[in-house]
């Protein structure tokens, strides 16, 4: 049990993205580390996925951060934003991919 416990810890991965709001001048660049990734088996507009690559693709499609979904800009309060860009990965180990069953 430890040595699984000790493999989850060193086990990580990263990535980073810039987002940059519309209305004032606002950018927020951001580095996380993630240990998995949880995908849907179904899209936005309720169709089945088939494949992890499709998954992955509706994981990263832009979404425009307006509306109920606002971004909160330190020193600006909630601000419409373009979506997330710049997204780079680095996996420094094997990604765990959690795929949602339930709706």
């Amino acid at each position: 049990m430890h040595e699984f416990l000790y493999y989850f810890l060193l086990s990580y991965n990263e990535y980073s993205h810039y987002i940059e709001c519309l209305d004032v001048d606002y950018t927020s660049k951001r580095r996380e580390t993630f240990y998995d990734i949880q995908l849907n088996i179904k899209s936005e507009k309720g169709n089945d996925l088939q494949t992890i690559e499709e998954s992955m693709k509706e994981f990263t499609a832009d979404e425009m951060l307006d509306g109920d979904n606002l971004y909160e800009a330190e020193g600006y309060g909630k601000q419409r934003c373009l979506p997330p860009r710049g997204w780079q990965w680095r996996i420094i180990d094997r990604p765990v991919l959690l795929l949602e069953r339930f709706e």
